[in-house]
């Protein structure tokens, strides 16, 4: 089936934080109810839309063995000094594919008034796929990040029943200037309107608006603050879609 490819590249222009749990056994059964969560979600679009349903990819054991366990910690991703699960030597720090595809679900539903796309996150679970499996971070310089540049603490606050609470996190730090690359691979289906009325989206300008909430709302962990905010490039890899 043909696919329509985009290579993007993300830029850090703010501090990004790391997100997963540094405490092994909260990570395990977060990892088990999301992806439960996932295919569920996965499996009612994939009929509504009469496709096959992708499972999701991965094992609680791939991801749990990419931190090292610090407990009320948040931490990127890293694989140095490791072997990837297809016995590659490990990288560094980076992020799984579905963090990207989590990046662009939460940006294409913000934005579902402009861009028209109906239950758009549960298309994008059936129609995109980010590649590789493992998106590493590289300096400015292109190398890869081998390990966080610091460490941010903040006090968190939360209404309980027992009243207000407040609580210290700490997250790891990534300096602007750092960057990821991967390939977004859409199957060419999606459609903005329903029923009749539907018809196919220019999918280069819809990635082009999903990325662009980057440049203002940011990703990972603490994004509604602005951390994590990107600017972006993207470039076609399919040929007879070129776009500028």
């Amino acid at each position: 089936m043909d696919t329509i490819q985009f290579k993007v590249k993300q830029t850090f222009t703010t501090q990004a934080l790391g997100t997963a749990p540094a405490d092994k056994e909260v990570l395990k059964n977060f990892i088990a109810s999301k992806r439960a969560e996932a295919e569920e979600r996965r499996k009612k679009a994939a009929k509504r839309m009469g496709v096959p349903a992708i499972p999701v990819a991965g094992t609680e054991v791939e991801e749990i063995e990419t931190i090292s366990e610090e407990k009320g910690l948040t931490v990127f991703h890293s694989d140095l000094g490791k072997r990837t699960e297809t016995g590659e030597e490990g990288k560094g720090l980076f992020m799984f594919d579905y963090q990207i595809m989590g990046q662009w679900k939460e940006a294409a539903e913000i934005l579902a008034d402009i861009h028209g796309v109906k239950q758009v996150r549960s298309k994008l679970d059936n129609l995109l796929c980010v590649k590789p499996r493992r998106i590493y971070f590289h300096d400015a310089a292109g190398k890869h990040v081998e390990r966080a540049n610091d460490r941010l603490e903040r006090p968190l606050r939360a209404m309980t029943m027992q009243g207000p609470r407040v609580s210290l996190v700490s997250s790891e730090l990534l300096e602007p200037g750092c960057w990821i690359e991967y390939v977004a691979d859409f199957l060419p289906f999606l459609k903005a309107g329903s029923g009749k009325e539907a018809k196919k989206i220019d999918i280069f300008e819809f990635s082009k608006l999903v990325l662009s909430l980057g440049e203002r709302r940011g990703t990972l962990q603490w994004r509604n603050g602005g951390w994590g905010r990107f600017a972006y490039t993207i470039e076609s890899l399919s040929p007879g879609f070129e776009k500028k």
